[in-house]
């Protein structure tokens, strides 16, 4: 096993592979194996065998059939029925996946000892009522038809419910039926306008995905030990109804609000364990202050209108600042400003006041085209942890007359020492230099 780039929990292939030849090996005949898996196998064991006390595990979807089938009989499988006792000998069965079965005779049948039911394109509007789900540990419905989704019981065992892609999902209702919940998608639910109140007493639920949730009302709850939270796509505004300040989910670790509508957002100083906030592609937001200098990934992509990020310290730990197509930041509180030229007076630039005739001179600009893009040509002025610097391209100045000289590609010079009663607080370094070759930028 191992952690993918995606941070998805995967097996190695080749272990995958040896696997599957252990449970071949246990029998020729499918339905004497505990596992079966393959699309034609499963259909077939369902439609004419119905039966199998050995079988664990069981895997069928249609849509893959019809594809590994070539479409062949096509309109039969898409129409086909499980006869209501295809599962009625399989009662050890503790993982099952039935995707695009769109009708099942009979559900009592089902095994109550199934752990892991998967069941893609489930095509009722709501769960059935005496559906055995009682020692489920995962639930995924993604791509249901359903309008409504209501646990028929409590499920004291269920820790993940993905209902992604439902996009008739409209209500979620009587959640604290789930208890034990851990994880909960409902990304891309377009049409999804409410989910209960009862979901911020949820005291195991660490991650929430409502990304693509565009239609939900601002009166919405969370968790209030929620970890991770996804509210991308989701149209949010920061309003005095909905103020987006999270001041009860202390325990944020990663929060995604990207692509959405707001101009600000409250201050996050209160959130000491948020170590990853992502805002990419926010193009309304002007502003981002107040951020926990214990972040370690900020993501500001294409967040076009930001001008200033601002941490509650100086004393910032970053590790991980994507910001590019940010065409008009320009400053990061403690760390880099850029103001241009034309809004300094002679008092902020004292003995350099001679750039102000340069004020109105334009740069080339180089560099990666998603950092430059859209940025001011005008000549500004970097500060950089207290220390000012400015580039001038071909400047010919009596200011500029070099004290030392040399044609290396090094110079070194000792700076004098101060006299005892003062104390050196900064050096004027100014370098005329020339370049070329191909790597010139």
């Amino acid at each position: 096993m191992y952690v993918a780039p995606n941070n998805k929990l995967m097996m190695h292939r080749l272990l995958q592979d040896m696997g599957r030849s252990i449970v071949d090996r246990e029998s020729p005949i499918p339905a004497q194996r505990s596992r079966v898996w393959r699309n034609k196998e499963s259909y077939d064991l369902l439609r004419y065998v119905r039966s199998s006390i050995k079988m664990k595990g069981l895997a069928l979807d249609l849509h893959l059939l019809m594809e590994e089938e070539d479409k062949l009989k096509c309109e039969h499988i898409k129409g086909y029925r499980l006869p209501s006792d295809s599962l009625q000998e399989m009662d050890q069965l503790k993982l099952l996946q039935l995707n695009y079965v769109e009708h099942v005779s009979s559900y009592k049948n089902f095994s109550e000892h199934l752990r892991w039911l998967c069941w893609h394109g489930f095509n009722h509007g709501c769960l059935i009522t005496h559906l055995s789900l009682r020692n489920l540990v995962t639930f995924d419905m993604s791509y249901s038809r359903l309008i409504t989704f209501q646990p028929p019981m409590v499920l004291q065992s269920l820790k993940i419910l993905n209902l992604k892609c439902s996009r008739d999902l409209r209500e979620v209702f009587s959640i604290s039926r789930l208890p034990n919940l851990e994880t909960l998608i409902l990304w891309n639910c377009h049409n999804l306008t409410y989910v209960c109140e009862t979901i911020k007493g949820l005291a195991n639920l660490g991650t929430l995905n409502m990304t693509g949730c565009d239609s939900m009302q601002h009166s919405f709850s969370f968790p209030r030990l929620i970890e991770r939270l996804f509210l991308k796509d989701c149209k949010l505004e920061c309003t005095d109804d909905f103020p987006l300040t999270f001041t009860s989910q202390i325990s944020l670790q990663y929060l995604n609000l990207g692509n959405n509508q707001f101009e600000h957002l409250p201050s996050y100083t209160h959130l000491k364990n948020l170590r990853v906030l992502d805002l990419s592609m926010c193009s309304k937001l002007k502003r981002l202050q107040g951020l926990p200098s214990t972040l370690a990934e900020l993501y500001i992509y294409y967040c076009e209108s930001l001008e200033k990020v601002a941490f509650e310290s100086h004393q910032f730990t970053l590790q991980e600042f994507g910001y590019e197509g940010c065409s008009n930041l320009s400053e990061v509180e403690g760390f880099i400003k850029l103001v241009p030229l034309a809004k300094l007076d002679e008092l902020d630039l004292g003995h350099m006041k001679w750039l102000k005739g340069y004020q109105d001179h334009e740069l080339c600009l180089v560099g990666d085209d998603e950092i430059i893009t859209g940025r001011s040509r005008q000549l500004q002025m970097l500060f950089e942890f207290n220390i000012m610097s400015m580039y001038l391209l071909e400047i010919k100045d009596l200011n500029m007359n070099p004290e030392y000289m040399s044609k290396s590609t090094a110079l070194s010079f000792n700076v004098p020492l101060c006299p005892e009663d003062r104390r050196l607080k900064g050096l004027n370094i100014t370098i005329k230099y020339s370049i070329s070759g191909e790597n010139w930028n």
